[in-house]
């Protein structure tokens, strides 16, 4: 079974939100002590008290100049890049929608343009180019559900080093979430992740990310 002190002390070392926030001290350890109490109970099988959770978390602060970095501290992007004036749409889940789909993107395909299709349970977003829109509005048999316009995104590529580092994909949110972006959808491969946001705030979102994540950035302690 495992210890109170180990089950925060292997919470703060994955997620970089809490090892940032004991860092600089930003922390109400009552009010995160009562946050984590669910979560320490479920890790250590037991019922937890959430005076010896604020105690672990005192001794770990006054400590956190000697914690060892963790492994999220060194992760860093490769490449990122912007991609301006998209539209999204949702279809619901069917035989038809998936030919249709189909249709769609092999004419945009020969157009050269940019296409993604996500498939859920009972629906099928897909993100196109605005110059392309029309093609889907046109050969689109079942109606378009929850489309948004002006819709840009911010791609990232890091290194597969990286597939094993709890969190990553979470921080990268998080820096966008901290600016009072809305993410509307991610798409994601194994060493890609994007994020599709309003177009208007496209650049504050590449500037959060770079800064945090960028391969120059200075190194950060936590």
């Amino acid at each position: 079974m495992i210890r109170i002190n180990d089950a925060i002390e292997e919470l703060i070392q994955t997620n970089d939100f809490l090892a940032f926030g004991l860092h600089h001290d930003l922390l109400n350890l009552s009010q995160l002590a009562r946050f984590l109490q669910p979560v320490i109970e479920a890790r250590t099988l037991k019922e937890v008290q959430v005076s010896a959770i604020q105690m672990n978390l005192s001794r770990i602060k006054r400590r956190k100049q000697q914690l060892a970095p963790t492994p999220l501290a060194d992760f860093y992007i490769d490449k990122i890049n912007i991609h301006t004036d998209l539209i999204s749409f949702t279809v619901a889940k069917s035989a038809q929608a998936h030919s249709d789909l189909n249709e769609v993107y092999n004419a945009i395909r020969k157009r050269g343009g940019f296409m993604t299709i996500t498939e859920g349970i009972s629906e099928i977003t897909s993100i196109l180019e605005k110059d392309h829109f029309e093609v889907a509005r046109d050969t689109m048999r079942d109606s378009l559900r929850h489309i948004h316009r002006d819709l840009a995104s911010v791609g990232v590529k890091f290194n597969e080093k990286f597939l094993e580092v709890p969190g990553v994909l979470h921080a990268m949110l998080q820096m966008v979430a901290m600016q009072g972006i809305n993410v509307l959808e991610v798409s994601s491969t194994a060493t890609e992740f994007i994020i599709y946001i309003l177009k208007h705030q496209v650049n504050l979102a590449f500037e959060s990310i770079l800064t945090r994540f960028g391969k120059d950035r200075p190194k950060q302690p936590w």
